[in-house]
């Protein structure tokens, strides 16, 4: 019996200190790829690829602009491709960072069109340098 606690307490110090250890997750240095519903079917097709889906999926869905992508639901894409329902949760994060970048220009509406233009503009080059957001 005492040898059955001592593996228990042993299994137990072992499992403590590995929690303990930092968790390290290398991250690649590819760029950050976005598509919006202006997007060319070369962007969503770089875009496919960006999130690493397979061949089948890319060159299925590859040809479609960025608005077609965006209106299909979660069913027509689990019926064009093997990998549709991991699609559909990328297109879903991704309307999600389009509807933020929207959001952030919300009060742009209250300003004359030329100055709504201007502040678009330095928003797109903003997050072009920054790699942050929407294009």
């Amino acid at each position: 019996m005492e040898e059955v606690q001592d593996e228990l307490i042993h299994r137990l110090t072992i499992g403590r200190s590995a929690a303990q250890k930092k968790f390290h997750v290398p991250r690649s240095n590819a760029p950050v790829v976005n598509i919006n519903y202006d997007s060319s079917p070369e962007d969503v097709k770089m875009w496919l690829q960006a999130k690493g889906f397979n061949s089948v999926t890319v060159n299925s869905l590859g040809v479609l602009t960025g608005a077609q992508l965006f209106s299909l639901n979660k069913d027509e894409l689990k019926s064009v491709c093997p990998e549709g329902a991991r699609v559909y949760s990328q297109i879903t994060v991704q309307k999600a960072t389009l509807e933020v970048c929207t959001e952030a220009f919300s009060p742009c509406i209250n300003y004359p069109y030329f100055i709504c233009r201007k502040l678009m503009s330095f928003h797109k080059a903003w997050n072009e340098r920054s790699n942050r957001c929407c294009k």
